[in-house]
């Protein structure tokens, strides 16, 4: 398979509270395959969200290089970078981020409106992934009107709308019981499988790591595969 994704040499640090520095991120390279599946696992802390948010163009690396399809994306205006994670990117996080104003369906329908997509085109689109989600019976519901797992369900038919090639799932099952996880995680399978789309999911469970084709591990600002 064609490589997708690498992070080459990335180094991230902030300044912590005593007036030191604190290296999150200490040389961190990493690939990823089109059309695949690789899970970060490790400790809170070790830097796996903050990979995760350098990737996504939501905080810039102190050094190193991002490359997507061999082009290097770390130095993209802030312009460039907002239109490349509409198209581009899917975001699945452990909290859904569901506007509570909006009914199910209108929450999948945003970002296509965002992107240029007609709202007939944005509503059919929306309705189809809610139904291939099992949740064509809750579209006009609200976000306190759906249970943990409709709510992730949600957000995945949202990260999918605007057909993205790459996903990035921060810890998508956290907040889910045993069964729900099982369905999540099918789902992403699926997602693989029938959109084609690669997926970078971080957890700190090795048994829901287990589910990607690739387990990297974060420690001490380092990344290694062990899987």
């Amino acid at each position: 398979m064609n490589e997708l994704l690498a992070i080459n040499d990335v180094y991230k640090s902030y300044p912590a509270s005593d007036g030191q520095v604190l290296e999150v991120l200490n040389g961190v390279n990493f690939k990823l395959a089109e059309k695949s599946i690789a899970s970060i696992v490790g400790t809170s802390g070790s830097g796996k969200s903050t990979l995760l948010h350098i990737i996504g163009g939501l905080d810039k690396a102190d050094s190193g290089h991002v490359l997507w399809n061999g082009e290097d994306i770390t130095h993209w205006n802030e312009l460039k970078m907002a239109s490349f994670r509409n198209n581009e990117m899917g975001f699945i996080f452990q909290f859904h981020h569901l506007l509570p104003e909006f009914t199910a369906l209108e929450n999948v329908m945003i970002p296509a409106i965002i992107n240029g997509k007609s709202e007939s085109r944005s509503r059919q689109l929306a309705y189809d992934l809610l139904n291939e989600f099992g949740l064509a019976k809750r579209l006009e519901h609200r976000t306190n009107q759906l249970s943990g797992g409709e709510q992730q369900r949600v957000a995945m038919a949202r990260a999918l709308i605007n057909e993205p090639s790459f996903i990035l799932a921060d810890e998508p099952t956290g907040n889910l019981d045993e069964q729900n996880t099982n369905q999540i995680l099918e789902h992403l399978i699926r997602l693989r499988d029938q959109h084609s789309v690669a997926i970078l999911m971080v957890t700190h469970e090795m048994e829901i790591a287990r589910a990607g084709d690739l387990i990297w591990e974060m420690k001490d600002g380092q990344i290694s595969q062990i899987l």
